[in-house]
């Protein structure tokens, strides 16, 4: 094993100093995989990436390399890869499948957002795994770990969403957290994420291969305004710190009439919805109002009808499991007292 982990080596140190990855992928490749020592290449061209020599990865080896982690059981190894690649030379549709099937939502953020410009669809595509996780047996938690690790996929997709809104409204990339440019990008960015998660009605669930007709909504997906819901029920002191990046800041527009803001708002699913069947990513989105934000007074209220409102029996009702009724009881009792601690400071400043 040892002479092929230095022949692995050498070859691929004389392609990338040659820039032929065309013979490392072609010949060479196959070489490796007919004389089954395929996983010792990939081991090597793994180390390759991390040092930031190699920045490409062929869809085949890609797809090899991604089983030969699942294996293993080092999937995070494929994420931490991708951040060393260069997004503009991947093959999107490929990268992209892999990384939705094997539920690698940092690597598909990254190259959705790197890649294609494109900050919405990933996180739509993370809240589809989030409503998924609401309704399986583990369901929610209102009591967190005291060292903060995740006890659900619920907890673990959940505060990576909110991890990505912090970064984006900060104007950092995603999970790099280097300065996003230009500069109006972070403003006309932020109106999209802002839109997208005040839309009242979440897009229908995507479709996939073990479930190809899945109803259109149920559960919290159901509910009104899910995506706001579901991120104040993971943490709502955590979301509305993320609100506040944008609130704070001087240089934020808002839009001054509520109904400009309904009206975008309104319009928002449409324009998604058409972003999906054409080769742009979001540019439709970023250039409504021109960049400025939902009206002020619109944000506050809409949260106030979420996380104020009683719980009704037809809010409950969307919760399959008795514990997760409980527990979203809880947190939403949680959630009013982070509300209350934040409001204050926006009522003083009118």
């Amino acid at each position: 094993q040892s002479h092929f982990e230095m022949l692995s080596g050498v070859c691929i140190e004389f392609c990338v100093v040659t820039r032929r990855l065309d013979l490392l992928f072609g010949p060479i490749f196959r070489c490796f995989y007919e004389a089954r020592f395929i996983n010792v290449f990939l081991d090597v061209m793994e180390t390759y990436v991390l040092n930031d020599k190699l920045t490409y990865i062929a869809p085949e080896a890609m797809v090899m390399f991604v089983a030969h982690c699942r294996d293993m059981k080092e999937l995070s190894m494929v994420e931490r890869c991708l951040l060393h690649m260069d997004c503009s030379l991947m093959d999107f549709d490929s990268i992209l499948t892999l990384l939705k099937k094997n539920s690698l939502y940092t690597g598909l953020l990254h190259v959705y957002s790197s890649g294609l410009d494109d900050y919405v669809s990933p996180l739509e595509i993370l809240f589809d795994a989030i409503f998924e996780s609401v309704d399986e047996s583990e369901g929610i938690h209102a009591e967190r770990r005291s060292d903060g690790a995740p006890k659900s996929k619920f907890e673990q997709y959940g505060y990576k969403a909110l991890l990505y809104l912090k970064y984006c409204f900060e104007g950092k990339s995603f999970p790099k957290g280097s300065a996003l440019a230009p500069e109006e990008r972070v403003q006309t960015l932020r109106q999209e994420l802002f839109t997208f998660l005040l839309t009242e009605t979440a897009s229908p669930p995507r479709p996939t291969a073990n479930m190809p007709h899945r109803p259109v909504s149920r559960g919290v997906r159901s509910l009104p305004y899910p995506y706001l819901r579901v991120l104040i029920l993971i943490d709502a002191k955590a979301f509305l710190d993320c609100l506040a990046i944008v609130l704070d800041d001087p240089a934020a527009q808002f839009l001054e009439n509520a109904r400009e803001s309904h009206l975008a708002v309104d319009y928002a699913p449409d324009m998604l919805l058409e972003r999906e069947h054409s080769d742009e990513s979001g540019l439709e989105i970023s250039g409504l109002n021109n960049g400025k934000l939902p009206n002020r007074q619109r944000i506050f209220d809409t949260l106030s009808s979420i996380i104020m409102a009683d719980l009704s029996s037809e809010i409950t009702s969307s919760f399959r499991h008795s514990d997760s009724k409980k527990q979203f009881m809880l947190l939403s009792f949680k959630a009013k007292d982070a509300f209350l601690d934040f409001l204050p400071k926006y009522l003083k400043l009118g």
